[in-house]
């Protein structure tokens, strides 16, 4: 009788303190919501940590230049339905006319989202000295035009554009009518943008836009254009992370709030990682997915499971989540990280090789994508080895070191 009543015990203790756990961590999610207002009409800088940092009129601006000290690119608010053109080098300017449009045959710009430095003006470049809309000087550290663009705007205004240069930090452009009235030259300089990823600007009404807070956000919420499918650009809504944010994203959970472990070799620091398809419509209305978490490490360093819980659509424009922070029985064992090995330039452009170089002599090199998958591998002799980015996706990838000091793990960022 004992015995049973030990083990009734036991068992009644266990289902109480099974409880009392999962109540503690369900009184541990923050809830929240946010609004774009109805039709998109907002975007949303959001901070995991803290909510809502900032929000900014979508219609507002046509173009966002890159403001970081090593950027050179500007994006098109696509999500407005604005739409950029290629049409020849810069001294084809006074040639362009309203005709350009009766012979449209060139396929538009897009910004890439897997990084922010993807802008639609950088599109065509080689990732190094091509910057796509001009050429980057190694002896006078400037970029200087090569090509112009034709943009069409979302009220059918058509202009004729061109980014004339980035010396000292200072962005140079100029834009017209494609009958070239209304001609006008700006600059936009980095240094007015201390700690910012963009300085926005409206080209109708020539006016340079602060739309970013400088408090930290983690997410823009906002609509953008998307490659749903290869070659197919569509207009979505979701979320791009700051570049300083990783993410990992799991599926397929019972309970997102309770299951499954944060990998930190598994976080991106790719944009879209978070992105659009969080969601799904059918028979008119929006429904999220229950079964997907994101594991977000902000830019504070915390790190945190947010599941996405409604979704209004554009007819509200609203945006329901709740959000836990990670504790450290939820996160795997990490590998160890180099101490010894290097690899520059890291980020490396897609195709583009690498120099991996270590400390002692390497034996071994392998490439893993974070799922785990087997890449590639190189049979190394020596302290430096060359290594081919070509083959590998845009992403995030293991670089393990066999050397006779032993095993190491690079980071390697493919962009």
């Amino acid at each position: 009788m004992n015995h049973v009543f030990s083990s009734f015990r036991l068992a009644f203790t266990a289902i109480i303190l099974i409880e009392l756990s999962f109540e503690s961590t369900a009184q541990g999610i923050v809830y929240d919501d946010f609004t774009m207002s109805p039709g998109y009409e907002n975007m949303v800088y959001y901070s995991v940590d803290s909510g809502v940092a900032a929000t900014a009129n979508m219609a507002s601006w046509d173009l966002a230049f890159d403001v970081r000290p090593m950027a050179g690119t500007a994006l098109i608010n696509g999500g407005q339905g604005m739409s950029l053109f290629p049409a020849g080098p810069l001294s084809s300017w006074d040639i362009i006319d309203s005709t350009f449009t009766d012979s449209l045959s060139a396929e538009p710009l897009h910004n890439g989202t897997a990084y922010w430095s993807q802008g639609a003006f950088s599109q065509g470049g080689d990732g190094n000295f091509d910057l796509g809309w001009g050429v980057y000087d190694i002896v006078t550290h400037t970029v200087a035009s090569d090509s112009m663009y034709v943009i069409s705007l979302p009220d059918d205004n058509w202009k004729k554009f061109a980014l004339l240069s980035l010396a000292s930090g200072v962005y140079t452009f100029q834009c017209a009518n494609l009958d070239g009235s209304e001609f006008y030259e700006a600059q936009i300089a980095k240094s007015n943008y201390p700690g910012k990823i963009h300085a926005f600007y409206n080209l109708s009404n020539q006016e340079e836009l602060d739309l970013e807070p400088s408090a930290g956000w983690d997410m823009l919420f906002f609509k953008y254009v998307e490659e749903i499918q290869p070659g197919v650009n569509y207009g979505v809504t979701g979320a791009l992370t700051h570049p300083s944010v990783r993410v990992q994203e799991q599926n397929g959970l019972d309970d997102p709030f309770m299951d499954g472990v944060m990998n930190p070799n598994a976080l991106t620091d790719s944009i879209n990682a978070v992105g659009w398809d969080w969601k799904n419509y059918a028979g008119g209305t929006f429904s999220v997915l229950d079964d997907r978490c994101y594991f977000i490490e902000t830019i504070t360093g915390s790190q945190w499971r947010l599941v996405f819980t409604g979704f209004g659509g554009s007819a509200t424009g609203n945006v329901e989540l709740g959000k836990l922070l990670v504790a450290d029985s939820e996160v795997a064992e990490p590998i160890t990280t180099a101490q010894n090995s290097y690899i520059f330039p890291n980020p490396a452009t897609y195709g583009t090789d690498v120099n991996l170089t270590c400390e002692s002599s390497m034996s071994q090199i392998t490439v893993w994508s974070t799922n785990g998958q087997r890449v590639k591998g190189v049979d190394a002799r020596g302290q430096s080895v060359t290594l081919s980015t070509a083959g590998m996706e845009p992403g995030i990838y293991l670089v393990e070191v066999q050397s006779f000091l032993g095993r190491e793990v690079i980071r390697l960022t493919v962009q």
